[in-house]
């Protein structure tokens, strides 16, 4: 097997992978510090609505269920700016697929 980086933003890459006779290409984004989706969900709590709250699945969940929301519905009702801005090395990912 050979992966090499074809591509690389912030905290995602484009990894071309040769097996045998098969290629492929695989997106990876990393999320967070720690690499939890609530890191992201925390950051775009605070661009949506201004308020500041712990990237921890309790707080995050307090923060949604104090106005009656889910996840979905938060990124639902989200800005594309926002969104791309909490959730920038995904979007890194999506652009690039788009792309390709």
């Amino acid at each position: 097997m050979n992966v090499s980086v074809a591509a690389k933003w912030n905290d995602a890459a484009r990894l071309s992978v040769v097996l045998g006779p098969k290629n492929a290409l695989l997106w990876c984004a990393f999320t967070g510090i720690q690499v939890n989706l609530e890191e992201n969900l925390s950051r775009l709590i605070e661009l949506e609505f201004g308020q500041t709250v712990a990237p921890d699945k309790r707080s995050v969940h307090l923060l949604l269920s104090s106005r009656d929301l889910t996840i979905e519905e938060l990124i639902g009702r989200s800005s594309g700016a926002n969104l791309k801005r909490a959730f920038s090395s995904l979007f890194s990912v999506f652009e690039d697929i788009e792309q390709a």
